[in-house]
């Protein structure tokens, strides 16, 4: 170099110095904070990205959260349920016990009512009280409300999920038959019984043989059957209500599981000759299941109760027997206007990421249904107290409502184990797998920075050495004046 105003080679190796400087401080400022990103200039488009893994990290850490609180009010909801589940039992105690009418005096009976009635105010003070945050479970406050049922087409509803907050406005249901459940039918077509004969009839609820002498009429034959009711589930009566048609007897329940059966045990079958609907010999028969169409969906059922299972919406109707015989073609329809307990499982605020449960009232009144009775007419003065005669009928409504607490608490359990557990699994492994993106944008990675560090300190030790020798280059013209 002949130059000696500008040293190039001095500024080259100053230039590279600060350039060094300011790699080495950027790498000092990552070890010390942790951190890869410290300033939007550090990595524009990792800010970007990391803003935004960030929002979705926040969405899921609150969806994880509103998880815990559905989960927290689904156990107290069903710890109430056990409680009301107990009491049932005990109240189904006092029914068997008090149709144990020989051995009981009419004070024993009225402490059993007494018992009875602070069962039952127990129960409806349980339903009441079931409370999470300020919100009542178990009133029927979680429960859908529907417009336009008919009472007259469907004796129970019991909406188990719905898309109610989802959608705009109420959610319509049509309901058409497209099979009616029917009762199990044997016919007796004969006038007399030709012989003696001994017959084990077998229904729904047990077993009981009769003995006909020969030329026992069909209305003698009607009479024995209707006599063992309370003990086998079967009726008898005439076809078309004309003592002149045969006799049908028939399960009281409908359905494929309601069976009936009549064998001779002793004389000639012959002699006692039985036959199904369509007028072959047979000698047992069962009913069929409710069928309809939900909103032009295909479903089945069990007897008259209609089981709807559609994704978003499940119910299941139990249809009154009218409208059961009306046949393939009867419509009812209702609509779902609001209610249920709604809950944002997702961290986008939307119908996709929402679920919904219903949770039926439990009081004492709403225990049991239109046709088997309720709850609360076991109660003193009801219709079915220990005193008015009904215990069967009482006994009947103690398991109905047994069955319903059963099915709710089956419901609250299924949403635990199904949507919310599934769900916090599912959140966590994807707050994992973000965390891990987000930190891959933002967080130092030690081995890499401590390695760029020593490089970047050797780096600088040369540019101070190369200064150096630079600042002498100039000392060199010397010589040429020599």
């Amino acid at each position: 170099m002949t130059r000696i105003n500008t040293n190039m080679s001095a500024v080259l190796a100053a230039l590279y110095m600060d350039r060094n400087n300011t790699a080495m401080n950027t790498t000092m400022e990552q070890l010390s904070t942790g951190l890869k990103i410290n300033s939007a200039g550090d990595d524009p488009s990792g800010v970007i990205a990391a803003g935004n893994i960030g929002g979705q990290i926040s969405g899921v850490n609150d969806a994880l959260q509103n998880a815990q609180r559905a989960s927290n009010l689904m156990a107290t909801a069903d710890s109430a349920m056990s409680g009301i589940s107990s009491l049932l039992l005990k109240v189904q105690q006092i029914v068997s016990s008090a149709a144990n009418t020989s051995a009981m005096t009419p004070a024993q009976l009225a402490a059993d009512q007494n018992q009875l009635d602070t069962l039952v105010a127990s129960i409806n003070q349980q339903a009441g009280a079931a409370n999470f945050n300020g919100q009542n479970l178990l009133d029927g406050s979680l429960d859908y409300k529907t417009s336009g049922l008919n009472p007259a087409q469907v004796s129970q509803l019991n909406i188990a999920s719905a898309p109610v907050g989802m959608t705009a406005g109420p959610i319509p249901v049509k309901v058409q038959l497209t099979q009616s459940a029917t009762q199990a039918a044997l016919f007796f077509p004969a006038a007399t019984v030709a012989n003696a004969v001994t017959v084990n009839f077998t229904g729904p609820t047990g077993s009981q043989s009769l003995t006909f002498a020969a030329g026992t009429t069909k209305a003698q034959v009607l009479a024995a059957i209707n006599g063992t009711t309370s003990t086998t589930g079967l009726t008898a009566s005439y076809v078309a209500g004309n003592p002149a048609n045969a006799v049908e007897i028939n399960t009281s329940a409908y359905g494929s599981a309601a069976t009936a059966s009549a064998t001779v045990t002793t004389g000639n079958p012959a002699d006692f000759a039985l036959q199904n609907s369509v007028g072959n010999a047979a000698t047992s028969a069962s009913g069929t299941d409710i069928a309809a169409t939900v909103n032009g969906q295909a479903t089945t059922g069990t007897g008259l109760t209609l089981n709807y299972n559609g994704g978003t919406l499940s119910f299941n109707l139990t249809a009154q027997t009218a409208f059961n015989a009306a046949g393939p073609g009867a419509v009812t329809n209702f609509n779902i206007t609001s209610g249920g307990a709604l809950f944002q499982l997702g961290a986008q605020i939307g119908a996709a990421q929402q679920v919904s449960i219903g949770v039926p009232s439990l009081k004492a009144s709403a225990l049991g249904d239109s046709l088997t009775g309720f709850l609360s007419s076991l109660t003193t003065g009801g219709a079915n107290s220990l005193s008015s005669g009904n215990l069967q009928q009482a006994m009947s409504i103690v398991n109905e409502a047994q069955s319903q607490v059963s099915s709710a608490q089956a419901r609250v359990g299924s949403f635990q184990a199904n949507t919310l557990a599934t769900l916090t699994s599912s959140l966590n492994t994807s707050l994992t797998s973000l965390s891990s993106a987000q930190s891959a944008i933002t967080d130092t990675d030690y081995a890499t920075a401590t390695a760029a560090l020593s490089r970047q300190q050797v780096l600088a030790q040369a540019a101070q050495a190369a200064m150096a020798l630079a600042n002498q280059e100039p000392s060199y013209v010397l010589q040429l004046l020599k």
